[in-house]
């Protein structure tokens, strides 16, 4: 988004800005009826570089399809998955046959000729060593992949939580923000009438002052948010969250921690380790 944003902004300075601006400041060559048009380009272009990405509302579910479909790193993994599923095909493939011609006077005057024929062919044993470690491969990579999963699930789940607190931070900012605007007229009347001094409209309009800064720096945190979870879609979309936050107990179960993909990936490395060992004796 930002590479995508950059290019953007220095073709149109390029085409756009750097022409009028020339246009402008050229009187000896240019009419003065090419400046009107010059002054409509210059006051759309704020406009034109400003233009914002869509907005979807999206719930938890959604986005978690996506990432599993989307993802960058998921698609490696499964592209892994696929190649070692292909190469433990190949363990019974045998060693292509090497001949080899000698022709001319190499060991006396006389013309000889010499034909080699050599095939390869491994011990005993040694494809089906050779089977046990590309299944291990596979079983790594694919233990590898459920672990990139659970990580890109977690990291989702992650924004989706931070996106529906910014939104609700940013309510709470705007209705408080509602509620300083009449009291900060009404210092104002008073201070106006005589009723007060300039201290009450002063705190007032500080801490009105206070909000909006607060706000926008809520919505520049929520537009971040918003740009991670859109890279790990591989999307250009900005996502709004359909839920609101809610405050609710999460109970976990200890008992889950064996079926963590982290631990089945560490096992599978070890049964890879052990048929590598196997193969090279």
């Amino acid at each position: 988004t930002v590479v995508i944003g950059g290019l953007v902004t220095a073709t149109v300075l390029t085409l756009l800005v750097l022409p009028c601006l020339f246009l402008l400041f050229d009187t000896a060559t240019m009419k003065m009826k090419i400046k009107p048009m010059i002054w409509v380009a210059i006051l759309f272009l704020p406009a034109m570089l400003n233009a914002q990405q869509p907005e979807v509302k999206a719930n938890l579910p959604e986005l978690l399809e996506r990432a599993s479909q989307k993802a960058a790193i998921l698609q490696v993994g499964r592209m892994q998955k696929q190649y070692f599923a292909t190469l433990k095909e190949s363990y019974h493939e045998i060693p292509k046959t090497q001949i080899s011609t000698d022709l001319g006077s190499y060991n006396t005057y006389a013309f000889d000729a010499k034909i080699s024929i050599l095939q390869p062919l491994a011990p005993v044993g040694f494809y089906q060593r050779q089977k046990n470690l590309l299944e291990a491969f596979f079983q790594t990579s694919t233990a590898n992949t459920k672990v990139q999963e659970a990580e890109v699930k977690k990291l989702i789940k992650q924004l989706y939580v931070q996106l529906q607190y910014q939104t609700a931070a940013i309510e709470l900012l705007q209705q408080l923000d509602s509620s300083l605007s009449p009291f900060q007229k009404i210092a104002a009347l008073r201070l106006e009438k005589g009723e007060t001094n300039l201290l009450e409209k002063t705190v007032l309009d500080n801490m009105v002052m206070h909000n909006k800064l607060v706000i926008t720096q809520q919505l520049a945190d929520q537009k971040a948010i918003q740009r991670q979870i859109s890279i790990v879609l591989q999307t250009d979309t900005l996502f709004i969250a359909a839920e609101k936050l809610v405050s609710s107990k999460q109970l976990f179960d200890s008992a889950q921690w064996r079926n963590n993909p982290l631990l089945a990936f560490y096992k599978a490395q070890e049964n890879q380790y052990a048929a590598e060992t196997e193969l090279t004796k």
